[in-house]
């Protein structure tokens, strides 16, 4: 009898028990259950989220048709960064301040279009229309990108037929140079963005924007040699000069008739290079400002109003972003030893 209740007993407890595991393997299930439901309706969001952006962002790119001397047709894109008017694009597209070009907006409606700035050292221009745009991108922040971002490429590939192509790829480089000639002439751009996002034959101007629609570069070459190597102008030039735009509603050009590398671009050049800050100038222009200030090749430019430089994309939103006072200080090094320096515009 005492070994009936034991055996009872024990088969209790094995019920108890085996009632317990199937609880919590139930629970376990449950909550794997709702987890994946939960990443797959966020992917979902997510998706939709991103269809929307860059929906959003490409009704911002427009197309640029432009004649030159010879009267060939060069077909490219912009982005609209201003309710007034005012389209970034690259200035091998549209050429010098004061070029005229049309631009292909709202329903490719073909307006006339004015180069109010450019700036052939970093390949950017803005174009003036008279047209008012009921929004405009959201200006992004290029300093805090990183390797193996996200990035969507929206521009207008080959003729209008083909306005507003997008395609995805990811950061695969930052502070790239390239080396190119213009009227015979070497030239380097400097502090690019590298992508594999595709760019094509007028798709240069357009937007490269991360996954939030913030426009973070724009589109301005690739290397044909080899795939998916593409490159864009990083955005942070370009906000001290809308700001300026916005107030003014003008701007004068800058040209301090500098050239010159950063460290990362001397690096591209010469592996042998040493150069740990600032800007190493290599040409100063006959007549410029910068000449008649007393500033040399071989010259290394440390600070801009005691404010550090450290590329040659930073050098020039510094200067910007100063260019309202009359004269700038620049503080220098040459032949280990500092000098200040006073570059009036």
């Amino acid at each position: 009898m005492n070994y009936l209740k034991k055996y009872k007993k024990k088969e209790s407890k094995i019920k108890v028990r085996y009632i317990f595991e199937i609880i919590v393997a139930i629970f376990i299930i449950y909550i794997i259950w709702v987890n994946i439901d939960s990443k797959t309706e966020s992917n979902v969001t997510e998706q939709i989220n991103i269809e929307e952006i860059i929906q959003n962002t490409s009704e911002n790119v427009v197309g640029i048709l432009k004649n030159d001397i010879s009267g060939n047709t060069i077909w490219g894109s912009g982005v609209v960064v201003s309710k007034k008017g005012y389209i970034l694009t690259n200035e091998h597209i549209v050429g010098g301040k004061n070029e005229n070009c049309y631009v292909y907006v709202d329903n490719n409606k073909k307006i006339k279009a004015k180069v109010i700035w450019s700036d052939n050292q970093i390949d950017l221009a803005i174009l003036k229309v008279k047209h008012e745009f009921e929004k405009c991108e959201v200006l992004g922040n290029s300093q805090n990108l990183r390797l193996g971002q996200k990035v969507y490429s929206i521009g207008n590939p080959v003729s209008i037929s083909f306005s507003r192509s997008v395609t995805e790829g990811i950061i695969g480089g930052l502070n790239r140079s390239l080396e190119f000639e213009e009227n015979g002439q070497k030239m380097y751009l400097n502090n690019l963005i590298q992508t594999d996002a595709t760019i094509n034959s007028g798709s240069s101007g357009g937007a490269l924007i991360d996954i939030n629609g913030n426009l973070i570069g724009v589109n301005t070459i690739k290397i044909s040699s080899v795939e998916s190597m593409n490159f864009a102008v990083p955005i942070d030039i370009v906000i001290p000069i809308l700001k300026i735009l916005e107030k003014e509603n003008k701007i004068e050009e800058v040209q301090l008739g500098i050239w010159g590398y950063d460290k990362y671009s001397i690096a591209e050049i010469d592996s042998n290079a040493n150069l740990k800050e600032g800007i190493y100038v290599t040409n100063v222009e006959q007549n410029s400002i910068s000449e008649l200030a007393g500033i040399k090749s071989g010259d290394i430019i440390l600070s801009i109003e005691e404010e550090k430089v450290g590329t040659l994309m930073d050098f020039k939103v510094k200067i910007y972003e100063k260019m309202y006072k009359k004269s700038i200080i620049l503080k220098i090094k040459r032949a280990q030893k500092e000098y200040l320096i006073e570059v009036k515009f």
